[in-house]
């Protein structure tokens, strides 16, 4: 898939961190916005990976309509809409030299990288809104990833010597499907990344956009409560603006205040 490159308005990356230093300690949790939004039932197509190089397609299929539903189905019940985005899934050998361009029908694209993504990241999302004609917004979804470290003992000229070299391992079904989850925040609603005071392995708990996904670690991500009151301030007419931010005292649903800056 060619030109998912062409970045013009942001680009947001959900990466791994060392869990035990990148926490902060304040207060209040901030829900950010991106301040880019698209139709809220706008088409997502899934372009497939190439089933010689990543023979779970069929997995990964299924996750990630699981994902883009279950967005859908909760911002549903807490709008009271019935929107229902329609999904279409590109094989291949359907997309692979193919540009953006020649899909007019997708709004969303969602790729799979069987190598790693800059910056060893899990996941990007960002948006090209530079043609009036013909907007959109994308995701790069990693499939596999570094696993750990592994000492691998050498011998150079008689002498051994011990390296820590780290393995290029397929990411979980599971995990993939967290960072599908994820990025559709940003993709399909244009959500920013959820920061929490807590230490992640609480964090992760109140919002699917929380800035760190840890993978390997048998983690389950799920839109939360303030994942869709984030969305309903977004998209209802209820709100006199749209936020770029709102800050939550300890994850309640009730925002302390919401305002134009992030």
């Amino acid at each position: 898939m060619k030109n998912l490159e062409i970045i013009v308005a942001i680009v947001l990356i959900v990466t791994i961190v060392c869990l035990s230093s990148l926490y902060t300690t304040a207060n209040a949790d901030k829900y950010l916005a991106l301040g880019q939004q698209h139709r809220i039932d706008s088409t997502v197509c899934l372009m497939m990976p190439d089933e010689e190089v990543e023979p779970r397609v069929a997995e990964i299929e299924e996750i990630s309509i699981s994902a883009i539903k279950e967005w859908e189905d909760k911002v549903n019940e807490r709008m009271n809409i019935n929107t229902t985005r329609d999904i279409i899934v590109f094989p291949w050998a359907e997309h692979d030299v193919k540009s953006v361009y020649e899909f007019p029908q997708c709004k969303t694209f969602v790729t799979f990288e069987t190598k790693l993504l800059k910056n060893k990241v899990l996941g990007q999302a960002g948006f090209d809104f530079s043609k009036s004609w013909f907007k959109y917004s994308w995701s790069q979804i990693a499939t596999q990833h570094y696993k750990g470290d592994i000492r691998v003992s050498i011998v150079l000229g008689g002498n051994s010597q011990v390296e820590s070299v780290k393995e290029l391992v397929d990411l979980p079904i599971n995990d993939i499907r967290n960072i599908v989850l994820h990025e559709m925040g940003h993709a399909l609603y244009g959500l920013g990344h959820y920061e929490s005071g807590d230490i992640p392995k609480v964090g992760f708990k109140k919002s699917a956009m929380y800035y760190a996904i840890t993978p390997f670690a048998d983690q389950v991500l799920e839109v939360t409560d303030n994942d869709v009151d984030m969305i309903d301030r977004l998209y209802s007419d209820e709100y006199r603006f749209k936020p770029r931010a709102c800050h939550f005292f300890g994850g309640e649903l009730i925002p302390i205040t919401c305002s134009i800056n992030s």
